[in-house]
């Protein structure tokens, strides 16, 4: 998901954790979402870590499931997602940066200006000058190395 408004970003991002499609979201699929998002470490010991793993379960199951009745279903998601924006990627990242974003959608559309944060303006700008000054459209072979560029 790319380009879209706060609810198709909200049902993309639902449909992501739903992992068995039931079009709801369990305790035990917020664990698979969860699971590993934190490393042993710095004094953490592996017990230690799947404790606060349970820990962010009920955190993410008392933030999300707005009626209280077990199970996060679309409609409870997207009204915690409306009161907190945040809570969008509660169970696990799912979304691309903005930065990557911008990179793609200026190596895939001549409308970049369009989805681009004040950000990269500066760099894409004078990249854009540079193409202009050059002969012909952009070649594939420039947008393919660009787009590896940007995901490795």
């Amino acid at each position: 998901m790319i380009r879209g408004d706060t609810d198709e970003i909200t049902e993309f991002c639902y449909n992501v954790y739903d992992m068995n499609g039931d079009n709801t979201l369990g305790r035990e699929e917020l664990e698979l979402c969860l699971k590993g998002c934190l490393m042993p470490g710095y004094g953490l010991e592996v017990e230690e870590i799947e404790d606060a793993e349970r820990d962010l379960v009920d955190i993410a199951m008392k933030k999300l499931d707005v009626n209280r009745d077990g199970v996060i279903t679309f409609e409870d998601f997207q009204t915690a997602v409306r009161r907190d924006p945040l809570l969008v990627q509660a169970c696990g990242p799912c979304l691309i940066s903005p930065k990557c974003m911008s990179r793609f959608l200026y190596t895939v559309t001549w409308d970049y200006r369009t989805y681009t944060s004040e950000l990269l303006n500066n760099t894409v700008t004078s990249r854009k000058s540079k193409e202009m000054k050059g002969s012909g459209p952009r070649q594939s072979s420039t947008n393919l190395s660009t787009i590896f560029d940007i995901f490795h």
